[in-house]
This record gives C-alpha cells, structure tokens and sequence, in this order.
C-alpha cells in the first residue's frame, strides 16, 4: 500500500496507477497482472490495458520470485515497456530497470535505508525500508 501511495502521489497528471488484478495484454498469447502498473489514462478500457504501459511494478515473494526476474521480466522487455521495478519487502529493497536499446538495464538498486533518486519515468524518491516500516512494528 505504501508502494501505491508514493506512486499515485508522485504520477503527473494523464497517468493513472493500477493494481491487480487488472490485465496487460502483451500480444494475443500473452496476458499478465502485473502488481502495480503505471499507464496512460486514455490507453485504459474497463478490463485491460492493451497498449505498453509507461511502468511495471512486481513486488517480489517466495512463491513469485522467479517468474518476476524470468518470464515476466522478458515478456515486459519483450513489449517495450520502458520501466520495471521489482522491489522486495522482506529484504527490503528495490531494483529499477530500464529498456535501453531492447534489453532491461539495472539503473539502480537500494537496500533499506538508502534512497533511490529518480527522475525516469517522474520524479520520486523511494526507500525500501520505508516501504515497509509500518508492517514490521
């Protein structure tokens, strides 16, 4: 929830956040519920988003690990979505990928207390420890 406040907090006007279950159809064979995704208003119909969303967001857990860093992570690659944040609350932490030249690059990569910077896709400011604090009193 606190991942969701920060980003609706921080989306510049014409975006909107979503959470699942709303589908991203990638292409015909493909559909995915990303966990938080960022998109264009104007691209939303009532049951899915059908054009590349601005950001995908999976928030990593033991039973989901591999198909965010795997399958997913090259379906979004694959779609052209230009950022992808997996973030991890039990460590906690956060990486930010970006799509340069058709492959995910790791931008950045905060653990705990640091603070993740960013300018791409709007500005913000993240803490992963942050993110969590309130679950862990």
């Amino acid at each position: 929830m606190a991942l969701i406040t920060l980003l609706q907090n921080h989306c510049p006007p014409g975006l909107v956040v979503l959470t699942a279950p709303y589908d991203y159809v990638v292409n015909t064979t493909t559909v995915l519920q990303p966990d938080l995704l960022v998109a264009h208003r104007e691209d939303l119909s009532e049951a899915n988003l059908t054009r590349t969303p601005l950001l995908v967001v999976e928030v990593r857990s033991p039973s989901t690990w591999r198909t965010d860093l795997g399958i997913k992570r090259l379906a979004y690659e694959g779609a052209g979505v230009p950022h992808y944040w997996v973030v991890d609350p039990d460590e906690p932490d956060a990486v930010v990928f970006a799509l340069q030249e058709g492959s995910y690059q790791e931008t950045a990569r905060a653990t705990g207390d640091e603070e993740l910077e960013m300018i791409e896709p709007f500005p913000l400011t993240l803490v992963p420890q942050r993110l969590v604090e309130r679950f862990r009193r």
